[in-house]
């Protein structure tokens, strides 16, 4: 019989424990750690390799950067008109600046959520300003709009939140040197971004836009010499829609999942719209009508109606674009274009009617384009398919010369092919490991 022993653990004691069952209570706790450790180890090999693997999230929905480390301070609304109450209420409120250039008078850090009128208004100003770091934020039954400036500039607006308002951002006339960057646009019940009548020499630059119900970017009136870069746009109507454009830029942007055409510019001249993504669009990824236009670079991708279409417009340039999988053209030129270069483009399972292009235009020049349902014979092997690739359209048009190999890369997200999962060498390799350890584990408890 087992000699018994008294233990005493934090002032309490018990008597006649077993030694059996001391060897016993030491075994089971060493299987315990045996599957703690196992379970600690494949936490970790697991998350290792999945956020250095291609199942690491790609498309991710933006952050709540209302809910991070920014403190704020709970503010009335601001209404400010003309230079001369901006300089009293910057006195009255201690806003730093004088409002000259390279010194502006800066309102930041504060959260303002009285919905019933604007959160920031400024009007008829031109000393230099900034607002940064704020929070406007709201909800019914008015939803009035975020931020609203009219005949201003010399502004920078800049990493700002604005949502749950109607309007995010309203521009009425006469906005000019000024910049919008690193804004976050969420959630509001209408426009994201609306000018009504004029914008010169600004810029849009890094905001994220997500959740608006109407359209991201809403121009009319004169856009002038102004750019739209590196913006983030998923959701609402259209992307980014400018009525009248002029020399400006539309570069870097990448626009996703919109109820409308993704790119817009109904009139423009010497546009510029290159290196942006589009995806998943219910309408066209890129539409405009104008001169002078130069689209490159892009990648469109699932368009429902055509990929990009060109209404009207003479002397444009159409090149190296990938466009996949449009449920119409990948490419579309009205009777009303002329003159436009289409060059090293790739044209990937677009659906068109005989052919992924439509040319209904006069004196276009569509030629060294890759096209997905045209890539032999070439038995000369210099990369050029020996059969023009006819066009659809009323111009009888063709493509002398298509190429074989596509240009540029499909972005891909999908991790599944033929219903089955298609395993990362790194994550089957971790579970290799966990698995050994665990067999381990199993032929030590056996032991015991």
């Amino acid at each position: 019989m087992a000699d018994s022993i008294i233990i005493r653990i934090g002032g309490f004691h018990n008597e006649g424990v077993k030694i059996g069952d001391i060897a016993m209570t030491n075994s089971i706790g060493k299987m315990k750690v045996a599957v703690l450790f196992t379970l600690l180890l494949a936490t970790i090999v697991l998350g290792q390799i999945t956020s250095n693997s291609g199942f690491a999230t790609t498309d991710c929905e933006p952050a709540d950067f209302g809910k991070i480390s920014q403190t704020y301070t709970d503010h009335a609304a601001i209404s400010i008109e003309g230079n001369a109450n901006f300089l009293s209420q910057a006195t009255a409120e201690s806003w730093a600046g004088t409002g000259l250039e390279g010194n502006p008078i800066v309102i930041e850090g504060y959260r303002i959520t009285d919905s019933t009128t604007e959160g920031i208004k400024i009007w008829n100003v031109d000393l230099h300003w900034a607002v940064r770091d704020c929070l406007i934020e709201g909800g019914g039954p008015s939803y009035a709009c975020g931020f609203s400036i009219d005949n201003c500039s010399n502004g920078e607006f800049s990493n700002n939140i604005i949502q749950n308002r109607d309007v995010g951002i309203q521009a009425y006339e006469g906005t000019y040197n000024c910049s919008f960057t690193d804004n976050q646009i969420l959630t509001n019940q209408d426009t994201a971004f609306k000018v009504l009548s004029g914008m010169g020499n600004c810029i849009m630059a890094r905001n994220n836009f997500s959740g608006n119900v109407g359209n991201n970017f809403w121009i009319t009136g004169g856009f002038n010499d102004s750019h739209i870069t590196d913006n983030t746009i998923k959701g609402g109507q259209n992307g980014i829609r400018v009525t009248v454009c002029t020399r400006s830029s539309i570069t870097g942007n990448t626009v996703s999942d919109c109820g409308l055409d993704a790119l817009v510019f109904p009139l423009s001249i010497g546009v510029i719209i290159t290196d942006n993504i589009v995806r998943n669009t219910t309408g066209c990824g890129i539409m405009i009508s104008g001169s002078l236009a130069e689209i490159d670079f892009n990648t469109v991708i699932n368009s429902t109606v055509s990929g990009i279409y060109i209404a009207t417009g003479d002397d444009g340039v159409v090149s190296n674009n990938l466009v996949v999988n449009s449920s119409e053209y990948g490419l579309k030129l009205s009777r009303t274009t002329e003159n436009t270069s289409v060059t090293e483009n790739s044209f990937i399972d677009n659906v068109g009617v005989t052919s992924q292009v439509l040319d209904d235009g006069e004196d276009n020049d569509i030629s060294y384009n890759h096209y997905s349902d045209w890539v032999t014979p070439d038995e000369d092997t210099n990369g050029i398919v020996d059969l023009a690739y006819s066009l659809d359209g009323d111009s009888t048009n063709s493509d002398q010369y298509p190429i074989v190999d596509s240009i540029g890369t499909i972005p891909t997200t999908t991790t599944t092919t033929g219903g089955e999962l298609q395993l990362d060498p790194l994550l089957a390799a971790g579970i290799g490991i966990v698995a050994v350890v665990l067999v381990v584990v199993v032929f030590l408890m056996k032991r015991r």
